[in-house]
């Protein structure tokens, strides 16, 4: 209750202790990175975050990933860039790219299995 509908979500990804990230997207929406605390034995959501940015866009696919640090990895397809955003939503660090993105992953290494 008290949470805005959303739409178009990619990236899902539910953390152990109940926070809920996604990308909300979508042709004529603006990207949204939505951040969650679910309770299920309340059976409730929390707002915990929710970032827009006016000069990047993800009509399609679109990723958002919590750091070991507690930030966030955010995606933009079709902005063609990846945010770091520190949980008040506040930018860290900003990675354009060249051609459109997909879905981003952060891995501590590039050599052996990821750590899930």
């Amino acid at each position: 209750m008290g949470i805005t509908p959303w739409q178009v979500n990619h990236g899902h990804h539910l953390l152990a202790d109940g926070t809920f990230a996604f990308m909300n997207n979508g042709a004529g929406t603006p990207a949204t990175a939505r951040v969650l605390r679910l309770d299920t034995a309340t059976m409730t959501a929390t707002d915990v975050l929710s970032y827009q940015t006016t000069s990047a866009t993800s009509m399609f696919l679109g990723d958002i990933q919590r750091l070991p640090n507690g930030n966030f990895l955010v995606t933009y397809m079709t902005g063609s860039q990846i945010r770091e955003i520190d949980p008040s939503g506040q930018l860290v660090a900003l990675f354009p790219a060249r051609a459109m993105l997909g879905y981003s992953e952060f891995r501590e290494s590039l050599y052996g299995p990821p750590p899930y």
